[in-house]
């Protein structure tokens, strides 16, 4: 079902952070030669330092004592040695070495630092051969008597950083010296390989999500398609048209190597009872799509469908979202009526005037100022990317005689009760989604008919792509 290559580099990934994660026993690699593949897995090394750390120690006839002694012995320099230490144990197999921090997880650096600690949380007992490490191991719980977070700020008072993680690392390993932290084994579900094997994100690839599809197959009773991420599905007939009665030819309109836009109907691995069209739809991996236009044109619900939660922060205006402003010869025949508004953002300004004030500012800044068409409106001019501009119609309401601004304030069908409120309610959301979009390594800052040609060029590059690109337009913004 993977490529071999592919699966190969899952492998190697898992078993570099598996070999990292439990550790590996350096005495048993050099006894037990199978176990001497899982050294090249280890931070630091690499399969080619590997092989010539084992050629420089498996020669030796007694058992390696400290991870020090791999440094002087097995050439490995000491940056290397340095990155490795905390993912070697040195074990014999016949029991404890005297030395029982070269078992743990403590890297040799904190070797004092991890014996002052044991002494101290067995404060006063007598401990035979000075040997206090083992005694704590004995009895661990005496550690949660330390005050870790006292002696941290000791210690980074005196230059160090981070204690309170090393203490608390090392505090781990004496109490449970190389614990291995994974699970019991547990089999994925279709839904998890799904994701992996696509690695593709949930909200990516789902039930509604609109996704692009290059056709690979036309038959009379179906479209086969495969999505940029590998993953096949499949457009039955009745899925072709709004009109269910219809029975037109799919190769008509479609034919192989085109590129269309659908919706996901539903993920094979998440699909509930019914009988399989075919014998490939019980294959987990596919997905059902459908090119209805109502259905593919449905924007509001998709949104619904995918993010329900957001009609409770924000509200979409259906027609259009931003108002276009007006040419600068109308703006500069409309006059306003200067107003006291006691706010940070307000100015006495004139459409142009806010523009030129904005015009060396971030993008999302904008100038709350007189509008022209009466003291019960107000206009927000908000840059909303360079030189794109949107004027923002305010209408006020419950104002008495000498009120300065409405009680109730409108944009649209939306009411807020002040300028604060409705900048923290409509302009900061939005700013925020501007710079979603602008993070996105798809965005663009070119004009459209710029960023068009830029999609073509890619596409004649390479026709087996399909590119995609999106920027914000100067008339629609």
């Amino acid at each position: 079902m993977l490529p071999v290559n592919k699966l190969l580099t899952e492998y190697e990934k898992v078993s570099i952070e598996v070999s990292n994660q439990v550790g590996v026993d350096i005495n048993k690699v050099i006894s037990h030669k199978h176990l001497s593949k899982t050294l090249q897995f280890i931070s630091g090394l690499g399969p080619r330092k590997a092989h010539n750390l084992l050629d420089r120690i498996s020669s030796r006839t007694e058992k390696i004592e400290s991870r020090r002694e791999l440094n002087e012995e097995g050439g490995i320099g000491k940056i290397v040695s340095i990155n490795m230490a905390g993912f070697i144990k040195v074990t014999d197999e016949e029991g404890y070495q005297t030395d029982l921090l070269e078992q743990t997880r403590i890297h040799p650096n904190d070797y004092k630092l991890a014996q002052k600690i044991a002494k101290d949380a067995l404060d006063d007992e007598d401990v035979k051969g000075d040997d206090y490490v083992k005694a704590i191991m004995d009895k661990p719980q005496k550690l949660d008597d330390l005050d870790l977070d006292d002696y941290a700020e000791h210690l980074e008072r005196k230059g160090k950083i981070n204690m309170k993680i090393v203490l608390d690392f090392i505090v781990n390993e004496l109490t449970r010296p190389f614990a291995d932290p994974r699970g019991a084994h547990r089999e994925m579900d279709q839904k998890e390989l799904f994701y992996k094997m696509t690695k593709m994100h949930p909200f990516e690839l789902q039930k509604g999500s609109l996704v692009s599809a290059r056709v690979t197959k036309v038959t009379k009773k179906k479209l086969i398609c495969r999505l940029e991420c590998g993953i096949e599905g499949t457009v039955f007939i009745e899925d072709f048209s709004d009109n269910q009665q219809s029975t037109s030819d799919p190769s008509d309109k479609y034919h192989e190597g085109m590129v269309i836009q659908a919706k996901v109907e539903y993920t094979n691995f998440e699909k509930q009872g019914g009988e399989a069209k075919d014998k490939e739809d019980n294959d987990f991996t596919k997905l059902k799509l459908t090119v209805k236009p109502a259905i593919v044109q449905d924007h509001i619900g998709t949104v619904k469908l995918l993010h329900p939660s957001t009609e409770l922060y924000f509200k979409r205006v259906p027609e259009e979202d931003f108002p276009h402003y007006k040419s600068s010869q109308q703006e500069k025949n409309l006059r306003y009526k200067p107003r006291k508004i006691n706010h940070p953002k307000f100015k006495n300004t004139s459409s142009q005037g806010a523009m030129e004030y904005l015009s060396d500012k971030e993008n999302g800044d904008f100038v709350i100022r007189p509008s022209t068409r009466g003291n019960d409106n107000l206009t927000i001019t908000w840059k909303f990317f360079k030189n794109i501009y949107v004027h923002l119609d305010i209408k006020e309401s419950l104002k008495n005689p000498n009120d300065r601004i409405g009680k109730r304030l409108h944009l649209k069908d939306q009411a807020y009760e002040n300028l604060d409120e409705l900048i923290a309610g409509y302009i900061q959301p939005c700013n925020s989604l501007c710079e979603n979009i602008m993070e996105s390594q798809k965005f663009l800052e070119e004009e459209p008919a710029q960023i068009q040609q830029i999609v073509k060029q890619e596409k004649e590059a390479d026709p087996n792509l399909i590119p995609y690109k999106f920027g914000f337009s100067p008339e629609a913004p």
